[in-house]
């Protein structure tokens, strides 16, 4: 039976890295930007928000919760400082909405963008988040079609022009061309660099029609759907797979009719409209409370990773010392959030994308580095004592024989 979508969005991720050296620039550039604005959290809207995370998560990521841009500051380079003080920065892009939406489109897939937002932190790592939707969507190969193509546009989003049958709704952009060049210039043309996550992270959510799945046990008659929707799948994708062992995919399944799937490249929700919560209060919280959970998971995998890069180099190891130190006090040694569900889904988004082992890593390759580096203090020291003892050698070998021709 053909699953029906009832509501559905996709949320497509592309990490970046903007060098220490260029930070400063690039926040800049982006503030220089019209239609960029700093996105404030404020307790009252965002309250959801603010009581999920611990008080040191919404100080270290949530500044604006208690950071606000005075008014009064007219002083460009003021105002820059400022913001330069915060440890994450949130951006939100101004999307247009009065371009007259194109009735004359392609057959294909039909999609629109609601959301585009810039999150970075100030070890450089940054995020570029854009949420879409499939339009007047009617099947859930529809959903699956477009996921599994769109998420492949990394290549400086020169290929997206040769997606058959993959249109923009024209009502946020003048053309496909024309967002194509919102991301690339978002992302200061950047988007290539040391880490190799190429494509976009792809982070979704859908509901289908109850008749199909009305009680726990039929997930079995769509778990094959729910597997391609999870590894990022074509929809007409009917090759053998065994769907038992996952493929390190991980299934949390603690609610009825709803099931999240999470792999190295995706996080999807799939549910069921047979129970209310399913399609009011979790889509909500799944792009609020978790999405950012998540970006902070993922922030950890980049980071760490970008990190382990920069150590190759002992040069740079006391660049990126103190950055270290912050982000394991600030970021890596601390909880998250006492919501159950928010642990539960942390603990595994860092199991899947290998957190912990690239922690591991970055802090073998650490006291290596600092051992070598110390041996290299130590030899120069020695180096240093040693001319030392040679000139107070020589120094004494001229006074005694300063002393024997007076005898």
């Amino acid at each position: 039976m053909e699953l029906k979508p009832k509501y559905q969005y996709s949320y497509f991720i592309k990490p970046y890295i903007i060098e220490k050296d260029n930070y400063e620039n690039y926040i800049e550039k982006l503030l220089d930007n019209q239609k960029i604005k700093i996105k404030e959290f404020e307790r009252e809207r965002d309250l959801d928000i603010y009581t999920y995370f611990l008080p040191n998560i919404r100080e270290n990521i949530f500044k604006t919760f208690t950071f606000k841009l005075d008014e009064d500051i007219k002083s460009k380079k003021e105002k820059l400082e400022k913001i330069l003080k915060l440890s994450v920065i949130n951006f939100s892009y101004e999307l247009d909405k009065n371009i007259e939406i194109n009735e004359k489109r392609e057959d294909g897939l039909v999609f629109g963008v609601n959301k585009i937002e810039i999150m970075c932190f100030n070890t450089g790592v940054c995020f570029l988040i854009l949420k879409t939707y499939v339009d007047n969507v009617k099947e859930f190969c529809d959903i699956l079609n477009f996921n599994y193509r769109f998420k492949e546009i990394n290549s400086e989003f020169l290929s997206l022009k040769n997606f058959e049958k993959i249109n923009l709704k024209v009502d946020n952009f003048e053309d496909i061309d024309n967002l194509k060049n919102v991301l690339y210039n978002i992302t200061d043309n950047n988007l290539k660099n040391e880490i190799d996550d190429e494509n976009f992270y792809v982070y979704s959510y859908a509901c289908i029609d109850g008749e199909v799945w009305s009680k726990d046990s039929d997930f079995e008659k769509i778990k094959f759907d729910f597997y391609k929707f999870a590894n990022l799948l074509q929809g007409n994708n009917n090759i053998d797979l065994n769907i038992e062992s996952q493929d390190g995919m991980r299934i949390i399944s603690k609610w009825d009719c709803a099931r999240i799937g999470i792999t190295k490249n995706s996080t999807v929700l799939l549910t069921s409209n047979i129970n209310t919560f399913n399609y009011t209060s979790m889509p909500h919280k799944y792009e609020n409370e978790y999405l950012y959970t998540f970006l902070i998971s993922l922030y950890q995998r980049i980071y760490l990773k970008n990190l382990s890069f920069k150590f190759r180099n002992i040069d740079k190891l006391p660049k990126y010392r103190k950055d270290l130190n912050q982000f394991i006090k600030n970021i890596w040694s601390i909880e998250m959030t006492k919501d159950e569900t928010g642990t539960l889904l942390y603990n595994n988004w860092r199991q899947t994308l290998e957190v912990e082992n690239i922690y591991l890593e970055v802090m073998n390759v650490y006291d290596r580095k600092t051992k070598q580096e110390e041996e290299e203090k130590n030899k120069k020291v020695n180096k240093v004592l040693w001319i030392i003892v040679v000139i107070c050698l020589i120094i004494n070998l001229i006074d005694f024989a300063i002393l024997m021709s007076i005898k």
